[in-house]
């Protein structure tokens, strides 16, 4: 039964800082306008601090949704100060939620206030909606946190089918989990470039090009000479950009180093200007960007959907899938600078004009809308922990089922590294196969990321026996001009695939990866 008003449902939004109200926009405006849902926006952590680039006018609600704020006192970024604000939230979040029963609190992503909202959910019996589950940031804690509210949540509303699978294998039951797209891709579809005058603005002198924005947080995993590598970061986009901003980084631990870094480095370079907070300017402002430099996650997300170069620095967002206009690098500065200038030559700008973001197609925020008035509430209560399935190997990241779409076959090639994909029933029989080409073909032919494989699939790829050796199938290759063959046995299952660069000893050890075997990690 519905805790709203009238039928319709009371839903909570959580917000803590601008990293998670800027995907969350779309789903608050998506929420706010829609007649069977009551809203109530909770936003606490650095929102109403200025100096962390707090700007409470950025969440815009009409009537009667509402708007609650909790203090949360954060002090600082040392681990003490974080704990007692740490605190303060779960407080204020358990009294909001005593006095105001909820169908859903809608949590977004793996920043560390989410785990005191979470739990205070979890004594209220308040269902948790997580949106961005099951990804991976491999440098930061946020990946612990992440899959911490993984567990605790109740519906999972996930950006990829890569991130749907990693949540089957945490135990979650099939039916909780949705695949939405990015909501943060939901702001892309008519974003203009900041005006050249608001450019200037902003930098405080003429805008030179070429132009970059600067988005460096600490990696909360490893903080060995974090000022070291916060330097090199800010010192090549010094010597390789004519102008910049550079945005201050979260309020994690580390920040506080990482701003010293920051500060210094635009005391010394006048072309670099300081900016705490862009709000509703951010994407206007990589609209208009030649390039941007550092290890924010909107780089890996939003990026691709302006075809900007990226320029992903260490660990912090290890892990995740990253679309061909990131260039992953270290931190150091020479390697840093390096990255800036090959992703500004004219050449690798204009290879992204047809680049498809696998992160969604920009209509997130009415699926997720969709999803949290169709789930059963009921049925949420029980929260049964199932098998995970069986341990992926190598061939498991290079198939997928035939009724899945385009957009989770792309982020499936991509995961796997083969440009290519395989399409099995529930028997292991091939069905076709799917090229990355072949699903550039179709979204240029007018398919939508949610159209499902159909006529995309080739049907008759060319395949090979098991007792084919490696001559008979580097000839089967060069006569059809491929450089992937799948081994399919007389039952028509498919139990391998030939890749040529295993065959020639470029990248792996074994020529066939079998559904049983191991064959390695894919990279």
């Amino acid at each position: 039964m519905s805790a709203g008003k009238d039928g319709r449902r009371r839903i909570a939004v959580f917000t803590s800082s601008r990293a998670d109200l800027g995907p969350l926009g779309p789903v608050v405006r998506a929420l706010d306008e829609e007649p069977g849902v009551e809203l109530l926006v909770i936003a606490t952590g650095t929102h109403g601090m200025e100096d962390w680039g707090g700007r409470l006018e950025d969440i815009r609600l009409s009537p009667p949704s509402r708007l609650e704020v909790i203090d949360s006192q954060m002090a600082g970024t040392q681990p003490l100060e974080l704990g007692e604000s740490y605190g303060r939230i779960a407080a204020g979040v358990s009294g909001l939620l005593d006095r105001n029963p909820v169908d859903f609190l809608i949590l977004l992503g793996d920043r560390w206030e989410l785990l005191a909202a979470a739990g205070a959910a979890l004594l209220h019996g308040a269902p948790i909606a997580h949106l961005h589950g099951g990804e991976t940031t491999e440098g930061a804690i946020d990946e612990r946190i992440r899959h911490g509210v993984t567990k605790l949540a109740d519906l999972h509303l996930c950006a990829t089918e890569d991130s749907a699978r990693r949540i089957r294998h945490l135990g979650e039951e099939a039916w909780r989990i949705v695949v939405t797209g990015a909501p943060g891709l939901d702001r892309l579809s008519d974003v203009e470039p900041l005006p050249t005058q608001r450019l200037t603005e902003l930098l405080g002198s003429p805008l030179r090009r070429p132009f970059g924005v600067v988005v460096y947080h600490p990696p909360t995993v490893d903080r060995d000479r974090l000022a070291e590598r916060a330097r090199a970061v800010y010192e090549a986009a010094a010597a390789s950009l004519g102008s910049a901003l550079v945005l201050y980084p979260g309020a994690d631990p580390g920040s506080e180093v990482v701003i010293a870094q920051l500060e210094a480095a635009l005391d010394r370079h006048p072309h670099l200007a300081g900016a705490r907070n862009l709000g509703s300017e951010y994407l206007p402002a990589l609209k208009a960007a030649d390039v941007l430099v550092g290890n924010s996650s909107s780089g890996i997300i939003e990026a691709a959907s302006l075809q900007l170069p990226v320029i992903d620095v260490g660990e912090r967002q290890r892990g995740r899938l990253r679309p061909r206009n990131v260039l992953h690098v270290g931190e150091e500065l020479d390697e840093v600078a390096a990255a800036v200038r090959r992703a500004l030559r004219p050449e690798f700008r204009q290879s992204l004009a047809e680049l498809v973001n696998p992160y969604g197609d920009g209509d997130a925020s009415r699926r997720i809308v969709r999803a949290l008035l169709d789930a059963p509430l009921d049925r949420l209560k029980r929260k049964p922990l199932m098998e995970a399935p069986t341990a992926p190997t190598a061939l498991d990241s290079l198939v997928i089922d035939p009724d899945a779409t385009l957009g989770a076959a792309m982020a499936a090639i991509q995961e796997g590294g083969a440009q290519i994909i395989f399409a099995i029933d529930g028997d292991e029989r091939l069905v076709g196969s799917l090229t990355d080409g072949d699903v550039r073909r179709a979204l240029l032919a007018g398919a939508s990321l949610d159209a499902p494989l159909g006529e995309a699939l080739n049907r008759l790829p060319v395949v090979a026996s098991p007792g084919d050796d490696a001559q008979a199938v580097v000839t089967l290759m060069e006569r059809n001009g491929i450089s992937q063959v799948p081994v399919v046995d007389e039952q028509g299952k498919l139990v391998g695939i030939h890749l040529m660069r295993a065959i020639v000893g470029e990248a792996l050890d074994a020529s066939i990866l079998g559904l049983g075997g191991s064959g390695g990690e894919n990279q």
